[in-house]
């Protein structure tokens, strides 16, 4: 069997046999991948830390028939910040879960990696989880192929009085198409220019928006990721439950 070694974050593992884990990767080189740690479960395993969610190590493999096998790894960070808090941890497993949830093929990916690394990297270094989220939504609509119009109305492209933003039509509408889309919902110039903000965001950097806007840009965002991934993320749901902690 070949060997080689892969830079990788760890999305998620599962259990597999009595003593082994299946685990997602998601690299660099090659995007989205599952293999098996062998004994992975078991209390002594060396394995088991190095496999863990949210853990960014330098994996040995070795080719096999039907998953490669995962032999060793060198751990680079734990991002140990997050898995201090809360409110960090639940942010950092919801962009393992668009990731592992929205991105199919095993294919070079580069960009969307370092995007995942960079909003990582931010968590732990004390970046606003909800912002610093925001603006992780909003590039990866762009890694997926359907970033919504959000610079002149969906309908007929005029840029002016933008008032609402239907999921279905992919973007704004101004105040003579606002009836073109019955559930389209209602948007401030404020909640606008947050999203705009976010549209424009640095990987790794919370884009600037106000508290008070920062509920209906992440109901804005969720809606429409589960609108055009067709997918239900179970994510949003336990974000809202923590936030809701006292």
């Amino acid at each position: 069997m070949g060997l080689y070694r892969l830079p990788a974050i760890v999305l998620r593992t599962y259990p597999f046999a009595d003593t082994h884990l299946i685990v997602t990767l998601f690299s660099p080189s090659k995007g989205k991948i599952r293999a098996i740690a062998k004994g992975a479960r078991r209390l002594q395993s060396s394995l088991g830390r190095i496999v863990s969610p949210m853990v960014y190590s330098i994996f040995q493999l070795a080719e096999g028939k039907n998953l490669d096998v995962i032999s060793q790894g060198e751990i680079k960070t734990t991002f140990p910040k997050i898995r201090e808090d809360l409110d960090r941890l639940t942010h950092g497993l919801y962009t393992l879960e668009l990731i592992d949830r929205l991105i199919e093929e095993p294919e070079s990916n580069p960009s969307l990696f370092f995007l995942l690394h960079k909003t990582l990297e931010g968590l732990d270094a004390g970046e606003s989880p909800q912002a610093l989220l925001r603006g992780f939504e909003s590039q990866l609509f762009r890694f997926l192929g359907y970033p919504p119009n959000l610079a002149h109305c969906a309908h007929c492209g005029n840029e002016d009085a933008l008032i609402k933003f239907s999921y279905r039509l992919g973007g704004v509408l101004c105040k003579n198409c606002q009836e073109k889309d019955k559930p389209a919902v209602g948007i401030t110039a404020e909640i606008l220019e947050g999203l705009r903000s976010c549209e424009q965001s640095v990987p790794g950097q919370a884009p600037v928006i106000a508290e008070n806007i920062a509920p209906p840009i992440a109901s804005i965002h969720h809606r429409f990721l589960e609108e055009h991934s067709g997918k239900t993320l179970r994510g949003f749901n336990l974000l809202d439950r923590v936030a809701a902690l006292p």
